[in-house]
């Protein structure tokens, strides 16, 4: 098994840029949500800055997905606030008042989001004996040996970490696999694994590694690494959650 980040994780995030992305555009990006250009690499971190590679493309396309999820995100809310208003104001009144925009192209691309959204939640559900088995090896020695070895390699990818910075780095992965790893282990071995324990798990895990990566290369960093992560950790927090019975909404912020 590939570890932390099996193929199906993979398949999830292409799935989520090639699927809900182009649905839950609806409008040109403006001005302000443009990608922001970003300055020529350089490595603060004691290496020689990396030439521009795949995993650095790959960054900017997220954050910019980012953006546009969250644009999506706020059309959502901006509709839903749009209609209790109208509930509010209109109880009662004849649904000839509904105008043209009501089932215009911007309702269409937000129903089209949520078709999405709950196609995946039923797939996952229909595939979740397959998908849990890859968690069964999450924190066993040769796991997390594994694990540590990738994300130095990736971390040295992004960052240009030096010898002595990738060093201190596996350290302090070493530590905190040896704090949250035996949790985490217990969790993923029940024959029936409390889902909404493991979220919790795992949402402290992140919290850690993140506050490591600021300590160890500053906050920038961190927030480089978490842009870096974005796809994955999203598609593994939203499988637990659907695992869980639990919503796709702001309690699975990571």
């Amino acid at each position: 098994m590939t570890p932390y980040k099996p193929a199906f994780f993979v398949t999830v995030g292409a799935f989520a840029i090639a699927v809900i992305v182009p649905w839950c555009r609806g409008r040109p990006t403006s001005q302000a949500e443009a990608p922001v250009a970003e300055p020529p690499a350089r490595s603060d971190f004691g290496g020689a800055a990396p030439a521009e590679s795949a995993y650095a493309q790959a960054e900017r396309r997220i954050a910019d997905l980012q953006r546009r999820l969250e644009t999506c995100e706020q059309r959502s809310w901006n509709v839903v606030l749009e209609s209790m208003h109208k509930d509010a104001k209109a109880r009662g009144v004849a649904s000839a008042q509904a105008s043209a925009s009501d089932s215009g192209y911007e309702r269409q691309q937000l129903a089209l989001c949520e078709i999405t959204r709950a196609a995946m939640r039923d797939r996952l559900k229909q595939d979740q004996e397959t998908i849990a088995k890859a968690f069964e090896a999450v924190g066993s020695e040769q796991w997390t040996a594994d694990w540590i070895e990738q994300k130095l390699a990736a971390e040295t990818e992004l960052f240009g970490l030096d010898p002595a910075a990738r060093e201190r780095l596996a350290h302090d992965y070493e530590r905190l696999w040896a704090e949250r790893g035996p949790e985490m282990a217990r969790l993923v071995s029940d024959p029936n694994p409390d889902y909404a324990a493991l979220m919790g798990s795992v949402r402290a895990f992140w919290q850690q590694e993140d506050a490591l990566m600021e300590r160890q290369l500053g906050a920038e960093a961190r927030n480089r690494y978490r842009v870096s992560e974005l796809l994955s950790r999203t598609a593994i927090i939203a499988t637990l959650a659907a695992f869980a019975n639990q919503p796709w909404d702001q309690s699975i912020a990571w």
